[in-house]
C-alpha cells in the first residue's frame, strides 16, 4: 500500500524547506513548533483536500499553509518571500522546483494566497509575525 497523500506531501514539504538555505536554518516543523524553538522558524500544516477523481489512480489537490514566523516584520516578510521562491512553480509544472515522495507525483505547487498577522504574546509586550502563503498542490499516485 502507498503511503497516504497527507504523509506523503507533509514529508516532502519539510525536506525542502528543511533542505533550502532560508533564513530559518534547520527550524522547520509541521503543524506546531515547541515554545523553545529560536525565531525566525517556518511551519506548515494542510489546511484542506479532496479527491478530484480525473484519473483512475488517486489524483487529490491539497491546499498547505506554509509561514515564517519570526520577531520582526522584516524577518517574518523576507522568510515569506524564500518559502515562495522555494515552493511556487505557478501551475507550471517547474521540475527545479518539484517536490519528491516515494508513491507519488507531486505535479504543482502553486502559491494562491498571501497571509501576514502579528500575534501578541506575554501579554502583548512581545510581537511574533507570521507571513506566507496558502499553496494549492496537485498529487497523483505513481
Amino acid at each position: 500500500m502507498t503511503e497516504p497523500w497527507q504523509g506523503a506531501l507533509l514529508t516532502a514539504v519539510y525536506q525542502k524547506l528543511d533542505g533550502a538555505s532560508g533564513i530559518w536554518g534547520n527550524r522547520v516543523r509541521a503543524d506546531f513548533a515547541e515554545d523553545t524553538l529560536a525565531h525566525p522558524l517556518v511551519i506548515f500544516a494542510i489546511s484542506a483536500g479532496v479527491e478530484r477523481n480525473q484519473r483512475p489512480v488517486d489524483d487529490p489537490i491539497a491546499s498547505a499553509l506554509v509561514k515564517c514566523i519570526a520577531e520582526t516584520r522584516a524577518s517574518a516578510l523576507l522568510g515569506a518571500a524564500e518559502i515562495t521562491a522555494i515552493l511556487n512553480d505557478a501551475d507550471d509544472y517547474v521540475t527545479a522546483k518539484r517536490l519528491t515522495a516515494a508513491d507519488w507525483h507531486i505535479l504543482t505547487v502553486s502559491a494562491t494566497e498571501q497571509i501576514y498577522l502579528v500575534e501578541h504574546i506575554d501579554g502583548a509586550s512581545k510581537q511574533l509575525y507570521h507571513a506566507g502563503a496558502i499553496f494549492d498542490i496537485t498529487m497523483e499516485a505513481k
